[in-house]
């Protein structure tokens, strides 16, 4: 799901964000952006969902300093309506929560894809198929499907890989040592960003963070987030110039606790 942008809210929505449910329960939030036309593209990937979720929404709220937040209005889509693996990109009506007017209109972008997964054994021979040898079959894969589809393939990869002993450092290694000597002599074009050594090893640091920053940051960036101060230090963007003292002081002490949370936990980041 892809929050895009906003347009025709109420004047008195200047610092919109949107939050994604599955049915009902949160997932998700966008960034908060300080206009009445927000542009967010905020892009959320949702893997693994329960049978029983039958539908998203997305909520526009207005970010308060110091009130409650204000719910502005909201749309629900059924998954039902999105075909099988091709994208929807369509504007949408928002409706508050009362079912009165409309409020604004959001675009969405939105791709569902239902997949059957048989038991283990069946995929038994492609599993020894794609991890034998140098990988060429992977490499294959890669130059034959579309280039919007590579960082898909190469996450798909690693999840096979992982149900072997070391086996994502094995794919990484094993991608990376046949680039460099493919480009012994020429070193120019050296883990462009377009290979498959390069677009691996960004998907596995990104699996190997993830667990490290839930653990570590998920609380510190939610209290960023519910903070109903202000850390603008810009005089020209601050509500009053002597706020500014304060601001200072909330933003320093925030950078502070963040770079304390990040070297205190050193032990814990992934080797």
């Amino acid at each position: 799901i892809t929050v895009v942008d906003a347009h025709r809210l109420p004047k008195s929505c200047n610092r919109p964000y949107c939050l994604v449910s599955l049915n009902d329960f949160t997932v998700a939030r966008s960034r908060t952006v300080d206009s009445s036309l927000p542009v967010w593209d905020d892009e959320f990937k949702l893997d693994d969902l329960q049978h029983d979720i039958v539908s998203f929404s997305v909520a526009v709220i207005n970010r308060s300093k110091r009130l409650k937040d204000n719910h502005i209005g909201q749309v629900q889509v059924q998954l039902s309506s999105l075909p099988n693996r091709k994208l929807r990109d369509e504007w949408y009506e928002l409706r508050p929560r009362n079912k009165g007017s409309a409020c604004g209109s959001i675009r969405l972008k939105a791709q569902f894809q239902h997949e059957i997964i048989l038991p283990e054994a069946e995929y038994s021979t492609l599993k020894e198929l794609i991890t034998q040898g140098d990988l060429w079959v992977i490499r294959l894969l890669y130059e034959i499907v579309m280039v919007k589809d590579r960082k898909e393939l190469c996450s798909t990869m690693l999840k096979i890989f992982r149900t072997e002993p070391s086996g994502p450092v094995r794919l990484v290694r094993s991608l990376a040592q046949h680039e460099i000597k493919n480009h012994a002599e020429d070193t120019s074009t050296l883990f462009r960003a377009s290979s498959i050594a390069t677009s691996s090893l960004e998907e596995f640091m990104r699996s190997q963070t993830v667990a490290y920053l839930s653990a570590n940051l998920k609380g510190f960036i939610q209290e960023v987030l519910n903070f109903k101060g202000s850390c603008e230090v810009s005089p020209a963007r601050a509500d009053r110039a002597e706020e500014i003292g304060a601001n200072f002081e909330n933003l320093i002490n925030f950078v502070q606790r963040l770079a304390d949370i990040i070297l205190t936990s050193a032990e814990m980041v992934p080797e």
